[in-house]
Order: structure tokens, then sequence, then C-alpha cells
């Protein structure tokens, strides 16, 4: 869960955003967790009936899956971050970023160096 000054307007925006998207009917490819900003994003996808494809390494998925786990949608278990960001981009049409730590950056960063 996120903190800080601008905590309820992060999750407002995932949860506004998960919403649209599944309304548009765009699937969510991404991380493959269900905690912190990308976990509510998943969930609100889900519950509005949209589909999500949750990529996720080995060794993260131990410390990024816990909880509420979404209904629908696909999980892929992959070896590596780089196999990880490689399917996610195959799958993805664009890409959003929402607040986050230097994961997201990476990713994002990665996902525009490629583009």
């Amino acid at each position: 869960m996120p903190t800080g000054p601008h905590a309820k307007a992060i999750v407002s925006a995932a949860e506004r955003l998960g919403a649209e998207l599944a309304k548009r009917k765009v699937d969510l490819v991404y991380g493959g967790g269900n905690i912190g900003v990308m976990g509510i994003l998943a969930r609100a996808v889900d519950k509005a009936g949209g589909n999500v494809i949750g990529v996720i390494p080995k060794a993260l998925a131990a410390r990024e899956v816990s909880g509420d786990m979404v209904k629908r949608g696909t999980e892929i278990v992959v070896d590596t971050m780089h196999e990880r960001k490689l399917i996610m981009a195959r799958k993805s049409k664009g890409f959003i970023a929402l607040p986050g730590g230097l994961g997201t950056y990476e990713e994002l960063m990665e996902a525009a160096t490629w583009t």
C-alpha cells in the first residue's frame, strides 16, 4: 500500500485506471504481484470484469504475491527479470507507469528504450 501525503490520490488513480482499462476491454499486462500499487490496479481491473496477465519471476513470487488475488486472468512465472520484461513488452501495446520505486522507473526506461 502506498504511503505518504499522496497515498490516497495514488490509490484512487490506480482504481480509476483499472476500471477504465476494463471498460475499454484493454488487458492489463503487469508485473504479477498483488501488493502495492500494482496489486491495487490488478484488483481494480479484475473487479471491473477486465482481463489480467501477470508476469512474475519465481524469486519475487514469495515477496510480491500475498493476500487478495485476482479472480480472472493468467499468471506467467518466469526465471529472470529480463524474461519478465521481454514477455511483458511482447504482450503489450502501450505502457503506463504509476508512482512506484526504482523498479518501476527502471522498467519504464527499459520499455522506452526498447520502443
